[in-house]
């Protein structure tokens, strides 16, 4: 995804995104100071973050800070008592930026009385005096010069260059493969779209919990209705991939050998010819792996 990402905005369309990130950034810390609101980031090494002290701020604590955002349904960080953080990221516009300066205005009692009149003017995002990155942050040479981060122009040859490159790869469409078929679904883009949906997308990883009802109503379903047809006690959905429903399943084994007083049977006999997953999660499982050879034609050894 990373990758994928660099190739469809290329360098210049990162530098873009990281000059508005910064320019927001910086507005903020502009603002905040004219407030009298202690922002104890390194003024000169910040890039999409503050950190602000609440108290020397006369905020009184970060959960009134918190308190006072949650009214207009923003989260800000806490990063402790007195401490509270705030990022900027390329879908934080203008006007969410006037939004948090006026609450802080609010909680300063700075802002006007009058419910529309805005504490800030249009032109406070005057790009004039943006000062930049720092010179000693600034990346001095060239970055990404590779002909895939400067060719593809549109969303046609973008889909068209990943193709290709599945293409490469022996896959579904091609025939049987012993592995890593939980990972290679044929999903085309029509039957992704939905997780793009605002409903789905856009949550915070660490979003308060009261504000995910509807996530774990979702979730909560769909293991009632896999519970229905598989008849287990119980599912869990936390492992996303392969690679984790497997570790769950060798904790899930280990924690059964340790209730029955057999913790001593750690040792997980793994094929040479499986994936490396599985020997990596048997160790993470704090196991001991024993390989078990193959003939010729892949079959365990008996």
């Amino acid at each position: 995804m990373s990758a994928l990402f660099g190739i469809w905005h290329g360098p210049s369309g990162l530098k873009d995104i990281a000059t508005r990130v910064r320019f927001r950034t910086e507005l903020l810390a502009t603002e905040l100071d004219k407030m009298g609101i202690k922002v104890v980031t390194d003024p000169d090494n910040f890039f999409d973050t503050l950190a602000i002290d609440t108290r020397a701020s006369d905020l009184s604590s970060s959960d009134n800070v918190l308190a006072e955002f949650h009214k207009y349904g923003i989260n800000v960080r806490k990063i402790d008592e007195n401490l509270v953080g705030i990022s900027m990221n390329e879908y934080t516009t203008i006007g969410d930026l006037a939004e948090i300066i006026e609450i802080f205005a609010i909680q300063k009692e700075m802002a006007p009385e009058e419910d529309d009149e805005p504490y800030l003017d249009a032109d406070f995002c005057n790009a004039d005096s943006f000062r930049g990155m720092p010179e000693h942050l600034s990346r001095k040479t060239e970055f990404m010069g590779q002909q895939v981060f400067n060719t593809l122009t549109s969303e046609t040859e973008f889909m068209r260059y990943i193709h290709k490159l599945g293409d490469k790869d022996m896959g579904l469409a091609h025939g049987m493969i012993p592995l890593g078929s939980c990972t290679m679904k044929l999903n085309s883009a029509i039957v992704m779209a939905p997780i793009t949906f605002e409903g789905f997308a856009n949550i915070h990883p660490f979003a308060p919990r009261d504000q995910l009802d509807g996530y774990m109503h979702m979730i909560k379903e769909l293991e009632d209705m896999l519970i229905a047809v598989t008849h287990y006690d119980t599912i869990s959905l936390q492992p996303n991939s392969g690679a984790n429903g497997e570790f769950a399943g060798l904790m899930a084994i280990k924690k059964y050998h340790e209730s029955r007083g057999e913790g001593h049977r750690n040792i997980c006999l793994i094929p040479t010819s499986a994936h490396g997953t599985n020997p990596a999660t048997a160790v993470m499982c704090g196991m001991k792996v024993v390989p078990v050879n193959c003939d010729a034609k892949g079959n365990m050894d008996v």
